[in-house]
C-alpha cells in the first residue's frame, strides 16, 4: 500500500485484526519487489467468448488457472 503514516498506521492495525495474519513488515526502506495481482472469476457459455478471453489473457501475459465448461478463473500479475 501507499499513503503517509497515518494511513499506512490504519492499515496495519485493520490488517492484525484479521485472525490468519501472523506478522506485518514495513517494506519502505528495504529492497524489496512490488508486484499487483488480479485474480478474475468470468462465465462464458459460447465458445467464441471463450476462445476471445484465451487471447486476451495471453495479450497481457496472464494466467488461465482454471477452466471449466462455462467458466474459467484468471490471474494476471504486474510489477509496478
Amino acid at each position: 500500500t501507499m499513503g503517509d503514516d497515518r494511513l499506512v498506521e490504519q492499515i496495519t492495525k485493520q490488517v492484525n485484526k484479521l485472525v490468519d495474519v501472523l506478522k506485518i513488515i514495513d517494506l519502505t526502506e528495504k529492497s524489496h519487489i512490488d508486484r499487483e495481482l488480479l485474480l478474475v472469476k468470468g462465465f462464458a457459455q459460447e465458445e467464441t467468448t471463450r476462445a476471445a478471453v484465451t487471447r486476451v489473457v495471453a495479450v497481457f501475459q496472464g494466467a488461465i488457472l482454471h477452466m471449466r465448461r462455462q467458466s474459467y478463473s484468471i490471474q494476471l500479475v504486474c510489477s509496478t
